[in-house]
């Protein structure tokens, strides 16, 4: 923080003898000196989704949505934290963000404990003003209105965002066939399918409809989105998130 090169310039009258630099300067017949350009740390809340459809785990997963995601988040915190960045969690307001191993402790305990008793989650709205960024994981199922609603508000309370969705793989590739019923983890839904196939091209262009939403959002609001199965290796989330956070910026 504060030591990135900006540029030289000439030295001026009132300018100390400590702030020019002697070695670039005899390249030139003036004495330069070296301008750094300020980084003050940025705030970056995390919101990880704690919904009960955050608790599905197919067979074809390494772990649950919620699991993986509140590693992700942990990850990121501790990333953020080593390089002098305040991180806290957005749906947590008692922590402010902060720096610090103590932080990062209490950071740990509430995504541990993290669980919503509702079917599908939406992203607090208070997260916080100015200058900061915003981290958003969730596997962004629930009713596609109000989701963009949230999201709209948060892009006018922040400088930059990042989506992160986090899905099973059964529920990419819908692979089932035959008669069979569904029912959400909160066990408040359910539907009854006599040939599944006869609804997968339905669900894949409905899921991909959602999809295509989050993008645009994305898009108009100068955020990032992406995708992430649980089958795959957690390390490509990780370093997209640090490399859309590095570009914001």
């Amino acid at each position: 923080m504060g030591g990135s090169f900006w540029q030289y310039r000439q030295a001026a009258s009132g300018d100390p003898i400590g702030s020019i630099d002697w070695r670039q300067s005899a390249r030139t017949r003036w004495p330069l000196v070296r301008e750094n350009e300020w980084e003050a740390p940025q705030n970056v809340w995390i919101w990880v989704d704690s919904a009960q459809s955050m608790r599905f785990r197919s067979r074809l997963a390494q772990a649950e949505k919620h699991s993986r995601a509140a590693l992700l988040a942990l990850a990121l915190a501790i990333l953020l934290v080593r390089g002098g960045e305040r991180v806290a969690l957005a749906d947590v307001p008692a922590i402010p963000a902060a720096v610090g191993t103590r932080q990062l402790d209490r950071l740990a305990e509430c995504l541990a404990l993290a669980e919503s008793g509702v079917e599908y989650g939406d992203p607090p709205i208070g997260f916080g003003s100015g200058y900061g960024t915003a981290v958003l994981i969730s596997d962004f199922l629930g009713e596609m209105q109000a989701l963009l609603g949230r999201l709209e508000a948060i892009a006018g309370s922040v400088s930059h965002g990042c989506l992160l969705q986090v899905v099973d793989p059964v529920e990419e590739t819908f692979p089932y066939q035959g008669r069979i019923a569904f029912e959400s983890i909160g066990g408040t839904l359910r539907h009854r399918a006599e040939e599944a196939r006869s609804i997968a091209d339905e669900y894949r262009t409905t899921l991909a409809q959602r999809r295509g939403a989050l993008r645009e959002f994305a898009r108009r609001a100068g955020w990032q989105f992406t995708l992430h199965r649980t089958d795959a290796p957690l390390a490509v989330p990780l370093v997209w998130l640090v490399g859309a956070l590095r570009d914001a910026r």
